[in-house]
């Protein structure tokens, strides 16, 4: 009887561990962002005088949490005047 006790008590400790195991390792995985690879999708166009080349698309891949990822591909779009050209590059994270 004594032993019998002993073994349930055994199992319930082991039961307990591994309850506890499984919730730490759920926790964690639920906690943690992942860091994915997004495409940073970037149109540059031109205007201001005639003759100049049609709209065209550039694409770069970024490795990172969705939030630093949209900042960084933020941080690709920029406007700026030469020659009285306007270029103008949108970009915008899939």
């Amino acid at each position: 009887m004594v032993f019998n006790n002993f073994l349930v008590s055994a199992e319930i400790l082991l039961m307990k561990k591994l309850y506890f195991v499984l919730l730490s390792l759920m926790i964690t995985l639920f906690l943690t962002s992942c860091v994915k690879e997004y495409t940073c999708q970037c149109t540059i166009s031109f205007s201001g005088k005639p003759g100049l080349p049609e709209p065209y698309t550039k694409e770069y891949t970024l490795s990172n949490k969705r939030k630093k990822a949209e900042k960084e591909c933020e941080n690709f779009s920029t406007s700026y005047i030469e020659d009285g050209i306007t270029t103008k590059e949108d970009c915008v994270l899939y």
